[in-house]
């Protein structure tokens, strides 16, 4: 990017800088975008996956969630 405000047609000319900025804060958006996008797919295969886990093991999945409440439980009542 640093080579793009450097070159001799650069120097000087600030439209040509604003122009460049703003393509480079496009593509950012752009690509922040995607990685969101991606990032929400993969949450909502991993709550599938947890839904099926329950449906299948309900009382095993009762019984982590109550070790999981007295660990966090325990944790919050020593301070």
């Amino acid at each position: 990017m640093t080579a793009e405000f450097t070159t001799q047609g650069d120097i000087g000319n600030k439209t040509s800088g604003r122009r460049t900025v703003e393509e480079a804060a496009s593509d950012l958006r752009s690509g922040v975008s995607e990685y969101l996008s991606r990032g929400k797919e993969r949450l909502v295969q991993m709550e599938e996956g947890v839904e099926g886990y329950v449906q299948e093991h309900p009382i095993r999945s009762i019984l982590i969630a109550a070790g999981v409440g007295v660990v966090v439980g325990a944790l919050i009542s020593r301070r």
